[in-house]
C-alpha cells in the first residue's frame, strides 16, 4: 500500500495506511492491549482471574507483525485511533511448538486467564487446515482488530477489515482468515463477503477438566474461524 487510503466521516479526515516499523514501540504496545484485550469477550468474562496478558506470547506476535509489515492503521491527524495487526502465514513455516509451554500455564494462577482462552482457540483450529481446504501454499491472517472507544460509531473495523482485504490482493495471497471471538467481529467479517467454517460456542464449550469455562457470556455466541477465498469476486 504505496499510498494512505483517505476516510472522510463528517467534518473529519482519516486515513489507512500500513504501520511503519518505528511505530512498533512501548506506547504502541499499551495501545493494542488497551483497546483489544480490556474488551475481547473470552478475556472480559474471566474476569474474576487476575487481569494478566501472557506478554511474551503478545510481544512475539507484534514482533512478527513488525516483521511481516501488513498491519494498517488508521490514523487522525497521525495519532492512531484504530488498527489491524497482521500476519503473513506459508504452509511450509515452521511455527514453534508451544505446547509444552501452554500446557504448564494452568499451574501458575496469575496465567490462568490466558490458558483458558489459549486452549479454546486451540481447540477451534483442530482437524481445520485451510491450506488443503482452499488449495493454496499461503494465508494472510488478520490476528486483531482495535478501535478507540470514542471512534468505536464509525465502522472502522469495517474499514481494516476491506483494507486487509485489498492488501492481501494486493501482495498475491488468494486466502484471507480471522479468528472472531465476538458477534460484533463476526458480523463485521461477514459483511465482507467472509464465511463462517467453524464455531465452537461459549454455551457448550468444555475445556480439558470438563468445565464449561465461558458458559456464562451472554452477548457472543462463540468463536468462529472466518475465511475469504480472494480468488472469487468481492
Amino acid at each position: 500500500m504505496s499510498n494512505a487510503s483517505v476516510i472522510i466521516s463528517g467534518d473529519l479526515e482519516y486515513k489507512c495506511r500500513i504501520i511503519n516499523p518505528v511505530e512498533y514501540t512501548n506506547e504502541f504496545e499499551m495501545f493494542v492491549r488497551d483497546t483489544f484485550f480490556k474488551y475481547e469477550p473470552m478475556n472480559t468474562h474471566l474476569g474474576s482471574y487476575p487481569d494478566y496478558i501472557h506478554l511474551d506470547w503478545f510481544r512475539q506476535q507484534l514482533k512478527r507483525a513488525k516483521s511481516d509489515n501488513v498491519s494498517l492503521g488508521i490514523y487522525i491527524n497521525e495519532t492512531l485511533i484504530a488498527y489491524a495487526i497482521n500476519h503473513v502465514e506459508h504452509i511450509d513455516q515452521n511455527e514453534p511448538n508451544d505446547d509444552n509451554t501452554n500446557s504448564t500455564l494452568i499451574l501458575n494462577e496469575t496465567m490462568r486467564k490466558y490458558h483458558e482462552i489459549y486452549l479454546l482457540i486451540d481447540k477451534l483450529h483442530v482437524d481445520l487446515n485451510l491450506y488443503s481446504m482452499f488449495n493454496v501454499k499461503s494465508l494472510f491472517h488478520i490476528l486483531l482488530i482495535g478501535v478507540q472507544p470514542q471512534y468505536r460509531q464509525l465502522k472502522l473495523a469495517n474499514k481494516l477489515i476491506l483494507e486487509s482485504i485489498k492488501l492481501a490482493q494486493k501482495i498475491n495471497f488468494e486466502v484471507i482468515y480471522a479468528e472472531a471471538t465476538g458477534i460484533y467481529s463476526l458480523n463485521a467479517f461477514l459483511k465482507q463477503g467472509f464465511m463462517n467454517v467453524k464455531t465452537i460456542e461459549y454455551e457448550s464449550y468444555e475445556n480439558e477438566r470438563g468445565e464449561k469455562t465461558f458458559s456464562g457470556i451472554q452477548t457472543h455466541k462463540g468463536c468462529s474461524i472466518v475465511v475469504k477465498d480472494l480468488r472469487e469476486q468481492i
